[in-house]
Parts: C-alpha cells; sequence; structure tokens
C-alpha cells in the first residue's frame, strides 16, 4: 500500500478523463430516472449529515450543479468549485445566480477560510493527489467550519462483481489503483472514472491536512427505497458510499 495514495495513471488524469465526458455526464446527470444511485439513495443520506446553512458553503468539485442547486434550495450561500470548462458552463445554464470558480481542487482561487461549510460530494475518489485536496479543504475552511465528503465505499471499489451479478466482494482492497466504469441506464451511457484508495489512506490525507473525522456514515437502504428502485436492493447488505464528516484538529 502506497502511504501517498499514488497509482501508475498513464500520463491521463482522472480530471482530464471528466472533462472529456463532460457532456455524457451531464447527460447521465439531468435525465431524469437515470441515476437512482444519486436520487434514491446517495443524496438524501448524504443531506442528513450536513450542518445548517451558514455565512457560505463552498461545493468543491460541483460538476454541473446538481447538488449546488439543492443547496441553495435547502438556504445555503453556495460557491461552486470546478475544474470543467463545459461543467462551468452548464452550471451557469442550469442557474446562473450561482457563482462558479473554475479551479482545480488543489489551488482555489478563494481565501483561506472563507467557508463554513465545505461540501465535497464524490469527488476525492477522482482526483489523483489526495492529499493535496485535502489541504485545501483545510485551508478554505474557517477555523469553527465543517467539511461533509462523500465518497464511493472503498468495498465497492476494490471488489469486483460476482458471477450471477448480485453482490461485490472484496478485491484487491489494500492497493491504489485507478478505475474505469462504463455503465448504461435507460439508454444513456456514461464511464466513471475514479481511484480505489483503502480507508486509511483517506484517514492519513485528513491528518495530514490537519482534519480530523467527527462523524463517519456508511448509509444502507430502507426497505422503502428498495421498493422504488429494486435493482439498489444489494445495498441493504454492502454499502456502496462512504461520508465523512470533518473539523480542524484542535490546537
Amino acid at each position: 500500500m502506497s502511504g501517498a495514495g499514488s497509482y501508475d495513471h498513464g500520463g491521463a488524469s482522472i480530471t482530464d478523463a471528466w472533462e472529456a465526458g463532460a457532456e455524457a455526464w451531464i447527460r447521465w446527470a439531468r435525465t431524469p430516472g437515470v441515476d437512482d444511485y444519486y436520487e434514491h439513495y446517495n443524496l438524501p443520506s448524504f443531506l442528513d449529515l450536513l450542518p445548517a446553512p451558514g455565512r457560505r458553503t463552498v461545493d468543491l468539485g460541483c460538476g454541473e450543479g446538481r447538488v449546488s442547486r439543492v443547496l441553495r434550495g435547502l438556504g445555503h450561500r453556495v460557491v461552486g468549485v470546478e475544474p470543467s470548462a463545459a461543467l462551468v458552463g452548464a452550471t451557469h445554464e442550469a442557474d446562473p445566480s450561482t457563482p462558479v470558480v473554475r479551479a482545480r481542487g488543489d489551488a482555489v482561487a478563494l481565501a483561506a477560510g472563507c467557508a463554513d461549510l465545505v461540501v465535497c460530494f464524490m469527488v476525492l475518489q477522482d482526483v489523483d493527489v489526495l492529499e493535496t485536496v485535502c489541504r485545501e479543504i483545510a485551508r478554505l475552511l474557517a477555523p469553527d467550519g465543517v467539511a461533509c465528503t462523500a465518497i464511493v465505499h472503498p468495498i465497492a471499489s476494490s471488489g469486483f462483481p460476482d458471477p450471477d451479478g448480485e453482490f461485490q466482494y472484496v478485491g484487491r482492497y489494500l492497493d491504489v489503483m485507478r478505475n474505469e466504469v462504463p455503465a448504461e441506464r435507460r439508454g444513456v451511457e456514461f464511464t466513471f472514472h475514479g481511484a480505489h484508495r483503502p480507508i486509511e489512506l483517506y484517514s492519513r490525507a485528513f491528518e495530514a491536512a490537519g482534519l480530523v473525522i467527527e462523524a463517519l456514515r456508511e448509509p444502507a437502504l430502507s426497505e422503502a427505497v428498495v421498493e422504488r428502485s429494486p435493482r439498489l436492493a444489494r445495498h441493504r447488505l454492502l454499502p456502496n458510499f462512504l461520508y465523512f464528516r470533518l473539523r480542524h484538529a484542535a490546537r
């Protein structure tokens, strides 16, 4: 296991892969009924972890803006941050009132301590250098602020489907590796690009940035959600997502 969380990506960064697939991602994210993982499972569970709206919420890696729009609807004063020009444009198109800074997650043109909440939803598994992004989260966060992050659960990102396609089992969990996962739903196709890292490497990156884990969640599914989307039923047994709520370490 590499302490730096690095892997051989063959010269093409995950950020570049998401830029190349930006238009396909917009279709995936905005076509009704396609991303039921997000609609019925991931987003509702994640919102339960967030504090009440405050002075400023930074949505780090906001993509095409769907989480920013939800947060604004809940009363948050949101500033989005996104490296992809196409996704920044899509965010503005959907909600021109949401300010968006085009920047990578490791170098954001916002003042230190500007946010009492940093949201990093399904982003940290999609960065090439985890430690620098975690340091930037810590820099953006006010002294008494909170950061809430969601990632693909490393149980899922390390696993391989069984022959029946019903469940996943832990594969090369301790390796750091690049993942490319093609998906198709209701005629919409998208390839997810990310990196698998064991939980310890996330914890070490937070520690190095001066952040401590205040809460950790592994959301399971209710029977009501399974009835609505039966294909999600396996996540009654194995979580697909992992959430951290972080604060600055006491000094």
